[in-house]
């Protein structure tokens, strides 16, 4: 995955909160971002079950604003270890699904049907949106100093 590339072992806690004006994400909550995506989003479109509790809707969900408090999030170690879970369970559980499944419309409680109303349209954003916040990621670490985790 290639979140796991830009999450070196040379990321320190200040550079885990270091947010760019005006944009306030930072890579913590970006990581926590996509764990909550994938696991109330994604997760309950395949029907499987969540494996978040409430506290990362609060901190990562639609809404949240990132703070710059290193204390008010879970370790890094922990988050990834969510989003490798969370996302190994989606790709489990696509295997054993058809091509067809992917024109399931989603659930009327899915929060995001009105823009995406199949599973299959439902994956490709969730796809992108995994890239999208994995170049955020990688844009905080080249701002720092550090180098992209991406091989630029």
């Amino acid at each position: 995955m290639l979140l796991k590339t830009v999450l070196s072992d040379d990321l320190e806690a200040h550079h885990l909160m270091f947010q760019l004006t005006p944009s306030r994400s930072h890579i913590l909550w970006n990581v926590g971002h996509l764990a909550y995506a994938f696991d109330r989003v994604v997760v309950p479109a395949i029907g499987l079950e969540s494996q978040l509790d409430d506290s990362y809707v609060e901190k990562f969900g639609i809404g949240s604003q990132p703070v710059a408090d290193v204390a008010a999030y879970p370790v890094l170690e922990e988050v990834t270890e969510k989003v490798a879970n969370i996302v190994g369970a989606v790709v489990a559980r696509l295997g054993s699904m058809s091509d067809g499944d992917l024109d399931t419309a989603l659930p009327d409680s899915s929060p995001v049907k009105e823009l995406f109303p199949t599973l299959g349209a439902l994956l490709g954003a969730a796809v992108f949106h995994a890239g999208y916040h994995t170049g955020q990621i990688a844009l905080l670490r080249r701002a720092q100093g550090l180098p992209s985790g991406m091989g630029m």
